[in-house]
Parts: structure tokens; sequence; C-alpha cells
């Protein structure tokens, strides 16, 4: 995907209609599903926050104060991994 203006009409609908939109209208390469369908909601919730286009409401790794974190929302939680990565 670009982010070029006028280069990839799938950015352009995420940028006007969101993550949540697209995903609803795209369908899983090879086959009739779409992709809102087979992806839990803990891993759209992690995804919408880390392709958030405004970078001050985007996910953090973690290391910004008053930031939502990546390793802090539910799917991320559910792997396991240890807070000192």
């Amino acid at each position: 995907m670009s982010t070029k203006p006028g280069v990839c009409k799938h950015f352009e609908y995420f940028q006007a209609k969101g993550f949540r939109e697209l995903i609803a209208k795209r369908k899983v390469r090879k086959a009739t599903d779409r992709i809102a369908d087979v992806l839990s909601e803990s891993l759209k919730q992690l995804l919408e926050g880390m392709l958030t286009i405004d970078p001050n409401k985007r996910l953090s790794l973690g290391e910004l104060d008053g930031r939502r974190s990546v390793w802090d929302e539910p799917w991320m939680k559910q792997l396991n991994y240890p807070k000192n990565l």
C-alpha cells in the first residue's frame, strides 16, 4: 500500500472510512471470507491501534507515558510476552 495521494485506492478508502470499514469490505485473498470475519476482536483492536493515522493516537511500544501500549492490548497479553522486552 502506498501513502502517496492518488496511488493506492485502498489507502484512500482507509483514510476516509477507517480500518474497520476497510476490513469489512475486503476479502481474504483466494477466499470468499471477509477479512473482518476471520480476525478476532482483540486482533482487530490491536491492528486498528497500530494503524491509526494520527501518530498521537497510535499505539506506542510502551516508551511514551500516557499513551496506550501495544503490550497492554488483549491480543498481546494472551501471548504471555514478558513485560521487559
